[in-house]
Parts: structure tokens; sequence; C-alpha cells
């Protein structure tokens, strides 16, 4: 049995807060409610009409899980079932975590007579019944993935130990069978499911491969899959595989590219305007806007930082800098705060050391 410790992963927001306002973003958000509107809608069995894949691609803090989880509110406002999993920068995670992170809480909170018959276990001894069962390697793949299969009743035991090429696909089939059958309803109607994949580019080979059979075996499905991903990792030539994986996606048309770009002055001073309801003082918005320049992950750290540091204040409605904070903001910007030069940091790591060392020399 394989098991690990990872908690599951829910649609990130800032602890004991509200979001932040989504703005800027009303043509990238057109585009995801058409695509979550097809599995909602259906199209033809054999020539769907919409992708029912997205990857969302920017840089690091620039709004991508933003606009994802906005998505999902959506979704789940629209009685859709949401599963939100994620990739995370280590070599030691095991296989096909962002699917199993996003699929666990969802097992859990079902019975086990609704996860039996959703495999086909429950009363499997007529004919009928017996049609329905997945098939064995996949469940015993299946099983070793999530303990709540594992311990159902009745579940089938293997007379001999699949081949490995046998056991790799079962578990590819028993995935994507898992995600048909959560489709199909409680009740025999349609329950679509909006699948969020956070990080691809920190994903492993086996889940890219996960990624692509279902995105092929789902295409005229009631799924939707949206994935997050860095843009410097879209290239195939730069020999990563995801940027492998998006070629062959490409090359048979089956998603949709959404680039996500910096916001203009206007839409992050509008973001600025929310985040510092009232007036702000002239000379302030100008040090945040030039130091943030356009991405709204370092607009929301700097107002953050700010705050809880004092070092900017609210005086009859107007925010300002506090007095005797104007060190702080070396001149005529704010200093950086850390969880900003962490995400710095990470974007940097990949490169050489002679190529920090020309960044560092470049930036002086």
């Amino acid at each position: 049995m394989i098991q690990w410790p990872f908690a599951s992963n829910p649609p990130p927001q800032r602890p004991a807060s509200s979001p932040a306002p989504l703005v800027g973003r009303e043509r990238e958000m057109e585009l995801l409610r058409h695509s979550l509107k097809a599995i909602f809608t259906g199209s033809d069995h054999f020539a769907p009409t919409t992708p029912r894949a997205v990857l969302v691609a920017g840089a690091a803090g620039v709004g991508k899980t933003r606009l994802m989880r906005e998505l999902a509110a959506e979704a789940a406002a629209s009685n859709a079932i949401v599963l939100w999993g994620g990739a995370y920068e280590s070599g030691l995670l095991p296989p096909y975590l962002p699917f199993t992170e996003a699929l666990r809480p969802y097992l859990r909170s079902l019975t086990t007579n609704h996860l039996s018959r959703l495999l086909g276990l429950s009363n499997a001894t007529d004919a009928d019944s017996q049609s329905l069962v997945m098939p064995h390697i996949g469940l015993q793949s299946l099983a070793q993935l999530f303990p709540q299969i594992a311990a159902l009743p009745g579940l089938p035991v293997p007379q001999e130990p699949p081949a490995p090429d046998q056991e790799k696909f079962g578990l590819l089939d028993g995935f994507a069978t898992l995600l048909e059958r959560m489709a199909e309803g409680k009740t025999g109607q349609s329950q679509p499911i909006l699948l969020c994949l956070d990080d691809l580019q920190w994903a492993d080979s086996a889940s890219l491969e996960l990624l692509l059979y279902l995105t092929t075996r789902l295409r005229s499905a009631n799924i939707l899959l949206v994935g997050a991903l860095r843009n410097g990792f879209i290239d195939p030539s730069a020999g990563s595989a995801l940027g492998r994986a998006i070629a062959e996606l490409n090359r048979q048309r089956l998603f949709t590219l959404l680039l996500l770009t910096t916001l203009s002055e206007g839409t992050s001073s509008v973001l600025l305007d929310t985040l510092l309801p009232g007036g702000i003082a002239p000379d302030l918005r100008q040090a945040i806007l030039a130091r943030a320049e356009g991405n709204p992950f370092f607009i929301e750290e700097l107002v953050h930082a700010l705050q809880g540091s004092g070092q900017i204040v609210t005086h009859q409605g107007l925010w300002q800098r506090a007095r005797g904070s104007r060190s702080a903001f070396s001149g005529s910007l704010p200093e950086l705060p850390p969880s900003i030069k962490m995400t710095l940091a990470l974007r940097l790591e990949p490169l050489s050391a002679p190529c920090r060392d020309l960044l560092r020399a470049a930036a002086l």
C-alpha cells in the first residue's frame, strides 16, 4: 500500500482574509467561462467543439492561481464537482500527486456504499453489475493510491502480478474511468467536473503522462481540465517534460493555451484602490506601482508588507507614508517584502551561477 502524508490542496488564499478582487482579466474569464459552459451543455461525441483542457501560462505572481480560483467558485456555484490539486518544486514527490491530491477529498466525502457503486462493486453477482466493474488491474492500481478504495469490501484480488505495461495502462484507464463515472452523477444525471491542477511545471513525468491520456480520453466528456504553469516551461526546445507534453497536446489540437501578461498601469491602479480603499497619496501610488511593475501578486504583497510594518497609514481617509518611514522606501520605491524576494529567488534558481552573476551585474 502506497500512502503519503500530504494534506489535501484546497484552492489557496491568504489565511483569515478574502482574496483580492479579480481585475483586468475580463477577456481571460470569458474564455474560461466558454469552456466551462461547454461541459454543462455538452457537445457532439465525435467532434467536440470546445477543447476540454485549458492551460494558463504566465510569470510567477501574474495571477494564474487567482484566475483558476475564480473559475472554481463559479463552477461550484453551478453545482459542478470541483477538484483541486497541484505539484511542488521537489524531486522527492510521489508520482501522480496532483491527481491524487485532487481526488482524495472527494473520495473521502463518499460513503462506502456510494464509492462501491461508483466502482461497480455493489451487487456485482449478476451479469449487469459485472459489466460495470472496472477492470481488475485498474482497481488494484487505484487501491494503491487511495486507501478509501483499498478498504472497500469485494475488491478483486489479482491471480498473478500484471506486467509493468499492463499495470501502467490499468492505472491510466482507472483514473479516466473513475472521472467518467463521477461525471455521470449520483442519480444518473450528468454532473460536470472541473479539475484544476496548479504549478504543472513541477509535475513528475508520470503525472504528465496521465495528463496527456486524460486530455485525449476525456475530450468529449463533461469534464474540464484547467492547468496553471510558468510560461518559461512552454517551449519544448528547452528540454522540459512539460514542454514536450504541451507540444503533443498542441499537435492533436486538444487544448487552449491562455497566456497571462502583467496588468496595465491603469488596471494595477484599480487593484491598488481595492486593496487600499479611500484615497491614496500620489507619491505612494506611484512608488508601489513602479515597484510592482504590473504584477498583481507583487502589488498585494507590497501593500500587506507596508501595512504590517506601519510604513503606510491612513490619515483623514488618505493612505500615505508614515512619518519617518521614507528611508524604508529606498528613496522613491518601497523595499521588497520577503515573500516577493523568495518568489524571485525561485525563478532564478534554475539558472546557472554565471548567468545569475550576469543578472546581478545588469541589475546594478
